[in-house]
């Protein structure tokens, strides 16, 4: 008889779930749906209030300011439209005392207030700050368009002006303007931050909207057409009717503000609870048990111990299949590693033991190539000292395989090498070498600036200059370990491009013919003794020259000496 799907299982009580939630949720927003309404709607209509109350006092205080300036510089304003200039002047200054003094009180609050008279053309206004250049001349001459007004006296009223709305009151007589004014989208910035969606609109009696903030809120110069009754929570009249100041609430706005019923969410808490102790119960034991089985199966097999299955019988399906099947790819998983692994290791040793034969003869070539030349320039005597600091290099390679040695004798090496070119190139090598006594122990793959120093021979030095090289060794931090920095750095023409797009590549391979071999072989043993790609950087700096970078962790992972090659082990 087959056993039941542990899926299957899932999905039924998951469904079962989902339906149960289902339910509570939807009856719990029927429930509230009404009470958040009303909610939403008392809210909306007490910000209206405060709000609304808030901007007519602002209003009301600009009116108020106006009947000031006109009782107080009655005088004044009669006077300029005195004939004589004089007179006309101190009235004007006046004036514009007052205005300066009326808007540094905060009481006042207009943004600007202009005069202007129609005898001689006189416009006189002050402002407050966020007000532009262009806002305050387009004030003027709006409020100069009224003293030309043959009839009226009063009136409140708004305007586009420069790009923006104002709301304004303005007084005339006797060929005379005197008007405040006030930015809409300043008067509705004093209502604070509301996260309820609901929107604020200032608009004049005809339903034009001055201003508005707020979630999806009409933009000033719309309509409030039947669309936008629809979403009315309340309107309040201001200045006897002049302007209205509503809220809006938009679509769904509604289901933003649904408060939690306490009782009711606790029973959907305790009901999910419930079914999700009874969820995670059934997946410890379908799930959770055979799975940890299986991995613990698996930990052993890693540990090494290869005989081992899982022998367990399972309570799905599924898991049964699984138990099988994994059986039988470890068997065969198991065995292809082992095979692998021996096949990498012993590859990686060939490749070892091959850098190491080339680097070898690559060196001996040199110096023979060397000996050939001094011979042909009858230089006898130097070939007895070339021939001297060659043995002791010959020594140094072969006294042990491919391995690291402290950086200090690698060094010292390098300074011997020194001493033998220099029987080939005298006086065409200045050299400086910086290594630190607290690093002098480091080790580094033997070699490894020699290799270096060969390529700046074969390919930099010439008799006809003089070639500074510096090797610097310092410790850095490298991708988050400490490691040592060696740079050997020399003035010469710098690498061909073809060579560095080479020799950086991923891919990087030795030319056909053993060309940049040396290069290719210091990048090609570290990334084998250290398993890992980018400690070799090959590159030129400016003016010219050329900068060789390598970075060398503390310990080797592999190394091919002369006792591991007894022992028959590879590295």
């Amino acid at each position: 008889m087959d056993k039941p799907s542990f899926f299957r299982k899932i999905f039924i009580l998951f469904f079962s779930m989902v339906i149960l939630l289902s339910f509570l949720l939807g009856v719990y927003l029927f429930t509230f749906y009404d009470v958040i309404s009303r909610e939403e709607r008392q809210e909306g209509t007490k910000q209206t209030e405060i709000n609304g109350l808030e901007i007519q006092k602002t209003l009301e205080q600009m009116d108020g300011s106006l009947r000031d300036l006109l009782l107080q510089q009655y005088t004044n304003l009669q006077l300029l439209k005195s004939p004589e200039e004089a007179g006309r002047y101190y009235a004007a200054q006046s004036v514009f005392r007052s205005l300066r003094d009326m808007l540094a009180n905060s009481k006042t609050r207009a943004e600007c207030i202009v005069v202007a008279d129609s005898a001689y053309a006189i416009c006189l206004d002050y402002f407050a700050n966020g007000l532009t250049y262009g806002d305050r001349e387009a004030l003027r001459q709006f409020t100069q368009s009224y003293a030309y007004t043959l009839s009226g006296d009063q009136k409140w009223g708004h305007e586009r002006l420069n790009g923006q709305e104002y709301v304004y009151r303005v007084y005339l007589f006797e060929g005379r303007a005197v008007a405040a004014y006030y930015r809409a989208a300043q008067l509705l910035s004093m209502i604070p931050a509301d996260e309820s969606g609901q929107a604020f609109v200032l608009s004049d009696r005809d339903g034009a909207v001055l201003s508005a903030v707020g979630e999806k809120a009409p933009a000033p110069g719309e309509t409030l057409d039947e669309t936008y009754s629809k979403s009315l929570i309340s309107g309040l009249p201001l200045l006897d009717g002049a302007f209205s100041f509503s809220c809006f609430a938009p679509p769904f706005s509604v289901w933003a503000l649904l408060r939690s019923n306490m009782t009711t969410l606790l029973l959907i808490i305790l009901v999910t609870l419930g079914i999700s102790l009874l969820l995670a119960l059934y997946l410890r034991k379908q799930m959770y048990v055979p799975m940890r089985r299986i991995s613990d199966v698996m930990a052993r097999i890693k540990r090494q111990e290869y005989g081992v299955r899982v022998t367990d019988h399972f309570g799905t399906r599924e898991f049964e299949q699984l138990r099988d099947s994994l059986n039988q790819l470890m068997d065969e998983i198991v065995n292809l590693k082992i095979s692998r692994y021996e096949q990498i290791i012993a590859l990686q040793d060939m490749e070892l033991k091959s850098i190491r034969l080339q680097l070898r003869p690559h060196f001996f070539l040199n110096a023979i190539t060397t000996i050939s030349s001094l011979d042909r320039q009858n230089r006898g005597s130097e070939i007895s000292a070339y021939v001297d600091a060659l043995s002791k290099n010959i020594r140094y390679m072969f006294r042990s395989g491919l391995h690291t040695v402290p950086v200090k004798e690698e060094i010292l090496h390098i300074e011997n090498y020194f001493s033998m070119q220099e029987c080939v190139y005298p006086g065409c090598i200045f050299h400086l070498i910086d290594l630190p006594p607290e690093l002098a122990d480091w080790p580094i793959p033997q070699m490894l600036i020699q290799t270096i120093i060969e390529n700046e021979y074969k390919y930099a030095v010439s008799l006809e200059d003089v070639l500074t090289i510096l090797i610097r060794v310092s410790v850095c931090d490298f991708d988050g370990e400490e490691m040592l920095k060696i740079t050997i750095e020399d003035d010469g023409k710098g690498y061909p491009d073809e060579v560095l797009e080479a020799i950086n590549s991923p891919t990087a391979q030795p030319g056909p013919d053993g060309h940049r071999i040396g290069l290719w072989s210091v990048r090609r043993t570290m990334e084998l003794m250290y398993e890992r790609r980018g400690l070799t950087h090959f590159s030129n700096i400016t003016p010219h020259g050329c900068m060789n970078t390598i970075y060398v962790p503390r310990k080797p992972l592999h190394e091919y000496s002369a006792q591991t090659a007894a022992k028959g082990e590879n590295p």
